[in-house]
């Protein structure tokens, strides 16, 4: 079996459901971390979800190593920044 991909998702709205999907597919997808400008929902969606890490900061997430798929759940006027 190939290695399964990291992935940080950010925005813990519609990204939820996104958290939810890659879970289902476990094992394809190893789920780093959650990013929202709203550090308490990205704490509980991590909680909730068993995901280990947590960032407010997209240019943070974006430093990390070892993630290979940013998944941008951010309305898509966002997207562009």
């Amino acid at each position: 079996m190939e290695p399964r991909i990291r992935v940080a998702v950010v925005g813990g709205g519609i990204g939820r459901q996104h958290v939810e999907a890659y879970r289902a597919l476990n094992e394809y997808f190893d789920l780093r971390a959650i990013c929202d400008l709203d550090a308490a929902r990205a704490q509980e969606i991590a909680h909730t979800y068993e995901i280990p890490r947590t960032f407010a900061s997209l240019d943070e997430l974006c430093a990390q190593p070892d993630i290979d798929v940013i998944d941008l759940c951010t309305p898509p006027f966002l997207h562009f920044a």
